[in-house]
């Protein structure tokens, strides 16, 4: 008798003080990491494919930037925005140093822009209502400015480079339940492919 393994993937990437974010890979997000309900599906259950997804996550997010501002979802990058990631409401130009948001009612980035300004203290008058602006003593960020005394909450600059890659899968086979696949400690983004670095993979029940 066939029986057909499912399988569910959860996986996250962590910036130089270790701290964990977890990716979101489906489909509505539409990024150029995104994966269909049915590449998570097969994904999700063939250890290889799951070793290169997360090699292309760690070159995906390698030199890339996270801004976290509380209250805020913001997102930036090198170039002008292409995304329209639902979960986005703010794009910061870290290369022309311009703002692009609110979005508009149908999700779209606005044709305005606002302006990144870069300075080595905290923000006191400077600047426009819808700016956002940059310590660069101590990484911080801060916007977008509400009105011309109120700069928002302070939030922080996190950059990637080479991240550290691991994974959460849980595999399930007819009625043996659901168990661990992968090892979710080991670093994805330093194994090499191949039959001969397999010991990340945990040894499914129907295998003992």
């Amino acid at each position: 008798m066939l029986t057909e393994k499912a399988g569910d993937a959860n996986f996250f990437i962590y910036d130089k003080k270790n701290r964990k974010i977890e990716i979101e890979i489906c489909e509505s997000y539409k990024t150029n990491y995104y994966l269909s309900p049915q590449q998570e599906k097969m994904m999700s259950t063939q250890p290889d494919m799951i070793l290169q997804y997360a090699h292309l996550l760690r070159d995906a997010f390698n030199d890339s930037t996270f801004i976290e501002i509380k209250g805020e979802k913001v997102l930036a990058g090198k170039s002008e925005p292409k995304l329209q990631a639902e979960e986005y409401e703010y794009y910061i130009n870290l290369t022309n140093k311009t703002v692009f948001g609110p979005k508009t009612i149908k999700g779209k980035w606005p044709k305005e822009k606002q302006e990144l300004i870069i300075g080595d203290k905290n923000p006191s008058n400077e600047g426009n209502i819808g700016d956002f602006y940059i310590n660069t003593k101590e990484n911080s960020i801060f916007g977008p400015k509400k009105t011309n005394n109120d700069w928002g909450e302070k939030g922080e600059i996190i950059h990637l480079e080479q991240p550290k890659v691991t994974a959460e899968v849980y595999v399930s086979l007819f009625n043996k339940g659901s168990v661990l696949f992968i090892d979710p400690k080991v670093n994805l983004s330093k194994i090499k492919r191949g039959f001969a670095n397999k010991n990340w993979i945990t040894t499914y029940p129907y295998e003992k």
